[in-house]
């Protein structure tokens, strides 16, 4: 979703896809099992941020998170939070996004760990809270003097109220995922709803907002906002079971196993589609400045993860990109990334920075088209899938007047296609105390 370009993306995105059904439309592939538009046993949010002093600079950034319970019965989850926010190694509570914000001699390392809370949802409920803030009390909590309907309650079995903590850091750049479990045991388990065969009754968006606040009393502060929707992993007959773990290391109560043979969880896709400008294209709005361009960043996640170590071990994955300009012309690139990554699609097959951009295979002066489509592969591992999921950003250069320092910006859910036979592990942690 987005807070612009809704419109204009189908016209000029129609003649794109029309082309593409010629170069795809031969391709034999079974529909990837996750989704952004349903519920699911496994919610997962691959891109959190949070700049509330506006560390990095104008405007503040805050991320706002909504989870709701689609079905009619008490439901709980358990979520963790990753922080993939990158420090100075020569000064360590220095946040940065490349080397040269370090003191000489320093690098920008990024420093991964996760933390994790538990929720009970009552029956249809909705909760929103900002990722900088978290959610200290959750509505019909259950305590005295709550009139909750129905002898409902957001209590966990233990009798402990649910709660969301603010994330780690503030700037921070992260993701979160949350598995369903059952209301008594806060063990992983299967939906409550029939409708959609008791594959999960989590559905969640994030909402990233940008706010600028203007000197003057009587200006208005400028806001920009993009949204996309949470991809949902609905589970299999198998979810709540104990099985073996592929991983003999993993006691079977923590292995979640998302994909191959006895899957608990469907798998996550072989291939993700995204349809995109190339970046600097020229594209003229009612909003945006006519000699501005248009430029696009990806965020990458892991399927799979292990939370049992809160170290850096929480996954990565080789990908291969195959890009189509409106021509039909493919080229090809590969990049790495290890447990999160944001990146420009210019700098994904070029030096990080602005000076490469227009050698990219992802420019509008290479391909020569404005928009075409990108099939992201990662490079599957001997044992499991190495399976990836992501949101696409872009960022238009706007009337400065009217948007948070001239940038509009939207988000937008990727396309998924195919399977795998390897499957992937969602390593989780012991249960809170």
């Amino acid at each position: 979703m987005s807070t612009m370009m809704g419109n204009l993306r189908r016209v000029i995105l129609a003649g794109l896809a029309a082309g593409a059904v010629l170069t795809f439309g031969l391709v034999n592939d079974a529909r990837a099992d996750v989704a952004s538009d349903q519920p699911g046993a496994i919610l997962i949010w691959p891109k959190i941020v949070v700049d509330t002093e506006g560390f990095f600079g104008d405007p503040q950034i805050d991320t706002e998170i909504q989870v709701t319970n689609t079905s009619n019965a008490v439901i709980a989850a358990r979520c963790w939070i990753v922080n993939a926010t990158s420090h100075c190694s020569n000064d360590p509570e220095q946040a940065c996004l490349e080397s040269v914000e370090c003191a000489p001699g320093g690098l920008c390392i990024p420093q991964w760990s996760d933390i994790d809370f538990r929720m009970t949802l009552t029956k249809r409920q909705p909760v929103t809270w900002n990722a900088s803030q978290g959610l200290p009390s959750f509505p019909c909590s259950g305590v005295t003097g709550d009139n909750c309907p129905f002898g409902q309650s957001n209590r966990g079995s233990d009798g402990s109220p649910s709660s969301v903590p603010p994330v780690q850091e503030d700037p921070f750049f992260g993701e979160m995922k949350c598995v369903q479990v059952d209301p008594n045991t806060f063990q992983p388990s299967r939906g409550f709803d029939p409708a959609n065969n008791f594959g999960g009754d989590l559905k969640g968006e994030a909402t990233i907002i940008r706010l600028e606040e203007r000197d003057n009393s009587n200006d208005t502060d400028l806001v920009d906002a993009r949204k996309y929707n949470a991809i949902g992993l609905q589970a299999t007959g198998r979810a709540g079971q104990v099985l073996p773990c592929p991983d003999p290391t993993v006691p079977p109560e923590l292995c979640l196993q998302i994909g191959g043979p006895n899957a608990q969880y469907n798998g996550c896709p072989n291939v993700l589609i995204m349809n995109h400008f190339f970046d600097d294209a020229f594209v003229e709005t009612h909003a945006r400045r006519i000699d501005a361009p248009v430029v696009s960043h990806l965020t990458v996640i892991p399927c799979g993860e292990d939370f049992r170590l809160q170290e850096n071990n929480l996954g990565g994955a080789v990908m291969q990109f195959l890009v189509y300009n409106e021509f039909e012309q493919r080229f090809s690139t590969s990049t790495r990334f290890d447990c999160w990554r944001e990146v420009q699609l210019s700098d994904i097959d070029t030096r990080p920075g602005p000076f490469g951009n227009p050698q990219s295979i992802f420019n509008v002066g290479v391909q020569g088209t404005l928009t075409g489509q990108s099939r992201i592969r990662p490079v599957a591992g001997p044992v499991f899938g190495n399976t990836i999921l992501g949101v696409l950003e872009e960022f238009w250069e706007c009337d400065g007047s009217r948007h948070p320092d001239g940038i509009c910006t939207t988000a937008s859910n990727l396309h998924f296609t195919g399977t795998r036979e390897q499957g992937d592990l969602l390593i989780i942690s012991p249960e809170l105390p």
